[in-house]
């Protein structure tokens, strides 16, 4: 027969929901970073864009002028 203390028997709820409230928080780190990561993007080829229009010239990069 197990031997089964009943004050162990409500801390097993609580630590489950312990993880859960680190998984949910890892969660919300991670999506963070994502959108961080995303904006970090499009600000360096925005910049990158910039920098190569000012120093390709004439060079038609964007399709912007004749062909």
């Amino acid at each position: 027969m197990m031997n089964i203390n009943p004050i162990d028997i409500p801390a097993i709820p609580v630590q489950n929901r312990i993880g859960d409230s680190l998984q949910n928080r890892g969660e919300r780190e991670e999506k963070k970073l994502k959108a961080a990561a995303q904006s970090f993007e499009s600000f360096f080829i925005s910049m990158l864009f910039e920098k190569m229009q000012k120093t390709s010239g004439d060079n038609n990069l964007f399709g912007k002028g004749t062909a």
